[in-house]
């Protein structure tokens, strides 16, 4: 099932704001291995023009979640320009990222230590995705880029690798990815939030 992300806006702030707070917690966690193995992150002046990675995964509940933060788990070779990694959420097109229509994306700066054990990094994309499948892409921001995406302890797969020369992809195990957020509430939840809230202001004053 194709799903549809929106990017939070003021109303929906408000609401997502009272949700979290009531609920905030890890809607995925793939978990991570913490071994200094993984899967190729780098740019075009890496061997076989650099690799992209894909994870995919899907909102079942049916109001939809909302997302803070997208965490993944690796470390950096060699970035020599200091550029990091680019993450970016994706829709999924019948079974393969949408990548013309990116619903947001951030920056990564990975731990520099390959021996350290588990060093995630979290980085806010604030939206709300509507129930359906959705994937997780990580590029290089740099042609001299080269860094590593961690293994998950868990999941089903539904990866792949893309080398960057040619375009040729390859079936992957699952990566180290988690998401922190809330489920959407219920219409009715919602207004009874907002207006519980406005309540609280008013007894305040």
């Amino acid at each position: 099932m194709r799903g549809k992300g929106t990017l939070v806006g003021v109303a929906a702030l408000a609401v997502g704001a009272l949700a979290l707070n009531a609920q905030a917690g890890f809607l995925l966690d793939y978990g991570s291995d913490g071994e200094s193995d993984g899967w190729a992150v780098s740019g075009a002046n890496q061997p076989f023009g650099g690799f992209s990675q894909f994870q995919s995964f899907t909102v079942t509940d049916p109001e939809g979640w909302i997302v803070e933060f997208i965490g993944i788990d690796g470390y950096v070779n060699f970035d020599p320009n200091n550029m990091g990694l680019g993450g970016t959420l994706l829709p999924d097109d019948n079974g393969s990222p949408d990548e013309g229509n990116p619903i947001a994306t951030a920056t990564y700066f990975l731990s520099s230590d390959p021996f350290g054990g588990e060093a995630w990094v979290d980085e806010a994309f604030n939206v709300i995705l509507e129930p359906g499948t959705y994937w997780f892409r990580a590029e290089a921001r740099d042609a001299d880029y080269n860094g590593t995406w961690r293994s998950a302890t868990m999941g089903a797969g539904n990866a792949f690798s893309r080398r960057n020369s040619d375009g040729a992809e390859f079936p992957q195990e699952t990566l180290a990815l988690r998401i922190q957020g809330s489920v959407v509430p219920a219409p009715g939840a919602a207004a009874l939030l907002l207006i519980g809230a406005g309540f609280a202001r008013r007894r305040r004053r």
